[in-house]
């Protein structure tokens, strides 16, 4: 069995420990030559150490319900703490700066 074929998936991780262990899994399977692919319901991306983490990923999917406030809590029902806004721009964010990374300038994202 190489790398190459070898699938992981993490699941189940409570968000608020995301920050802390996903950068140092990543950097794990990737010092090993393994693709890493994240999926994320992208409640934490306002935070920038979890973008900072996601940024080391070779694929990020980012994952949102709907992007009306009061469509979005009937679904999610988060802590009244969590914004929607918050969590767009979060996710404006990391795809501008991933777009950057990848080398497309400032301006490839349409929201730059």
């Amino acid at each position: 069995m190489t790398a190459s074929n070898v699938r992981y998936s993490f699941g189940s991780v409570p968000s608020r420990r995301l920050g802390k262990s996903l950068g140092k899994a990543i950097m794990f399977l990737k010092a090993l030559d393994v693709p890493v692919g994240v999926i994320t319901n992208s409640s934490l991306l306002w935070r920038d150490d979890v973008r900072d983490e996601l940024a080391k990923a070779d694929w990020v999917s980012l994952k949102i319900d709907a992007v009306q406030e009061d469509v979005w809590r009937q679904i999610n029902r988060p802590h009244k703490a969590i914004s929607l806004s918050r969590i767009l721009d979060g996710m404006l964010f990391i795809c501008q700066s991933l777009f950057r990374q990848a080398g497309y300038g400032n301006n490839a994202y349409p929201g730059a």
